[in-house]
């Protein structure tokens, strides 16, 4: 029975240890991708007072049609889709391609991201509970983040926003949670390294709220399931997080650190 024990202590070791003891740094730049927050909403949120540690937000112009796929893989410059949407109809064949399960399959740009939510069921929980799905991603953010090694640009797309309007939810209140939980990240990694890390916020497009009343959909937080990778990271076009030395945060059309 001691020898059982003794070997599971062993085996045990064995796995915490790479971790534990890993020499790698963090990465010193974050870059993350929100979808479907406009400029408007943004701004709205700094004028009552979140993002105080960004500089003002910046307008971008989003794609046309300006909708996730498209927008997202300008953005990121990786292969574009072969339709404006993922179930499309194809002029050479004249018939529609793509089967019930396409419009949440994961295509090029979520595939590079370091942390993305590409699985089928989280697409569906962002639209049956949009605030529990919106406050898990942030909470595996920032641990995903933190367990991250050996990557000098980490990349992170957060869908949930989008999602969270489309049912009508309350974006300002979402907002305000991510600029909580960003403040949270910042601080930690001050305290870890010593240094402030590089952080952008890029958004796709915005949304058309007008004589939409919002309703409260935020739920209780929960760890959202996440697919990490270490795969080629998208290049980000210069226009949206050009890095400088002095301001710890950089954004294209959400902020930059003060």
């Amino acid at each position: 029975m001691r020898v059982v024990v003794r070997l599971l202590l062993i085996v045990a070791a064995l796995l915490v240890a790479p971790r534990a003891w890993t020499t790698e740094p963090l990465p010193r730049r974050l870059v993350i991708g929100i979808d479907g927050v406009g400029y408007a909403d943004m701004l709205a949120a700094q004028n009552a007072g979140a993002f105080g540690q960004f500089f003002p937000v910046s307008r971008m112009v989003s794609t046309f049609p300006s909708i996730s796929d498209i927008a997202w893989s300008e953005i990121f410059r990786t292969p574009p889709p072969p339709g404006y949407q993922r179930v499309y109809f194809q002029l050479g064949a004249g018939k529609t391609v793509g089967g019930p399960i396409d419009p949440i399959r994961p295509i090029e740009f979520e595939k590079r991201m370091h942390l993305g939510f590409d699985q089928k069921t989280h697409h569906l929980t962002s639209y049956v509970a949009p605030g529990r799905a919106a406050r898990g991603e942030l909470a595996t953010l920032t641990q995903t983040f933190f367990e991250s090694r050996g990557i000098d640009t980490f990349y992170a797309y957060l869908p949930a926003p989008d999602a969270l309007q489309h049912v009508r939810g309350d974006l300002g209140r979402y907002l305000r949670a991510l600029d909580a939980e960003l403040t949270r990240l910042l601080d930690s990694y001050r305290a870890r390294t010593g240094m402030d890390l590089e952080l952008a916020l890029v958004s796709d497009h915005g949304n058309n709220q007008r004589g939409r009343p919002r309703t409260s959909t935020w739920g209780s937080s929960s760890r959202a399931t996440a697919t990490t990778r270490t795969t080629r990271s998208p290049v980000p076009r210069t226009s949206c997080s050009a890095p400088t030395a002095s301001p710890r945060a950089s954004a294209c059309s959400c902020g930059r650190r003060r």
